[in-house]
């Protein structure tokens, strides 16, 4: 598993990792207390084989959880190297020391690569190329 926002990844058992979310970036709204984004990639699994992911530490809006926000995936196989909505239920959601914890299953194909993610991934890339397609049309 990689991030650049995982601040601990700790192996439970065979099948359950759990990942704990660290800060926003300094530069963020709320540096010191803010722990929000994750996005990270997982492979190396066997065909069929299910993992439990429990990420830890999101300081989120509970509201958006507990009405049916869910995280988003990209897989090579399953969506095709499109981000989707994680659909597959159960997701549970636990609410502690004003901090999120969710937990969730993922089965994999062979050689499957996917990335999660709080909501649908937009770089700053992205934005410039939008920006940059606008002024031409404009002009």
């Amino acid at each position: 598993m990689s991030s650049g926002n995982l601040e601990e990844v700790r192996h439970i058992s065979k099948n359950h990792f759990s990942l704990k979310i660290g800060m926003d970036p300094e530069n963020s709204s709320e540096p010191k207390t803010y722990k929000n984004w994750f996005y990270f990639k997982v492979k190396g699994f066997k065909k069929h084989q299910k993992i439990i992911l429990s990420i830890h530490n999101i300081k989120y809006n509970w509201s958006m959880w507990k009405h049916g926000f869910s995280p988003v995936f990209k897989s090579n196989k399953k969506s095709k190297n499109h981000w989707k909505v994680y659909n597959q239920k159960p997701v549970k959601i636990y609410l502690k020391k004003k901090h999120l914890s969710l937990k969730f299953e993922f089965s994999f194909e062979p050689g499957e690569i996917v990335e999660f993610a709080l909501t649908f991934p937009y770089t700053l890339k992205k934005y410039n190329d939008y920006i940059e397609k606008y002024y031409k049309e404009i002009n």
